[in-house]
């Protein structure tokens, strides 16, 4: 069989409350069933806060999902 991979995604903007929310789908020939997220928070100008899920694998959860957080702060120099 020939490999494939399809990825649906979707992401929506709560400007009200400063926050990105961002989903992913992953599936593949080999079977893989992959969600993704994460949430990124904009508290004051020029700060933003990100913190989300990677490979969480909703046909086994006895495989580890993998957690991030971050921040950005810009400033022009």
């Amino acid at each position: 069989d020939f490999p494939w991979l399809a990825k649906l995604g979707a992401s929506y903007n709560l400007k009200s409350y400063k926050t990105l929310i961002a989903v992913e789908y992953e599936r593949s020939s080999v079977k893989t069933n992959y969600l993704r997220g994460g949430v990124e928070y904009n508290p004051v100008e020029k700060l933003f806060l990100r913190a989300g899920v990677d490979r969480l694998n909703i046909s086994n959860f006895d495989e580890p999902a993998l957690f991030s957080f971050g921040f950005e702060y810009s400033h022009t120099l």
